[in-house]
């Protein structure tokens, strides 16, 4: 058997009424033969159930943080390797007279085309799949919540 207390007399009322109810609680003069195992707070009542779905979040979040440092890491590889490729073309494009500004915006321009492609392209995907969820698992929400 468990109470729960409802902290409506703070700290020291919840630690009387634990010291009670584990101590002397089963010897009361009104005892049933029921003893109570466990007193707890309501707020560690909700902390215990909630814990499974703060689990999940946090792993969740975990490896979505992963991923975004792995897509990170990725585009900077890409634009490395792009950058790397084009070496001579920009050792002439300067020697030419082109500015250090103009190099710089020839390389992020030259990055970002794939970039934007593909978040044009997974934004599509997404709505188009949030669309077939709906139809099979999310009965009352919109495919764009």
């Amino acid at each position: 058997m468990a109470l729960v207390w409802a902290d409506l007399g703070g700290a020291h009322a919840f630690r009387s009424a634990q010291r009670y109810f584990r101590g002397y609680g089963c010897r009361s003069p009104g005892w049933t033969g029921h003893s109570v195992v466990n007193v707890l707070s309501m707020e560690d009542v909700i902390a215990q159930s909630m814990s499974p779905q703060r689990f999940n979040l946090v792993l969740l979040a975990s490896f979505a943080a992963l991923a975004l440092l792995l897509a990170a890491v990725g585009i900077y590889g890409v634009l490395s390797y792009a950058v790397r490729r084009r070496v001579r073309e920009i050792g002439i494009r300067m020697a030419l007279g082109a500015s250090h500004s103009d190099v710089l915006k020839m390389v992020v321009t030259d990055g970002m085309k794939p970039i934007l492609i593909g978040v044009v392209m997974g934004l599509a995907a997404a709505f188009a799949l949030s669309r077939l969820l709906r139809l099979s698992f999310l009965v009352f929400i919109r495919p764009t919540h």
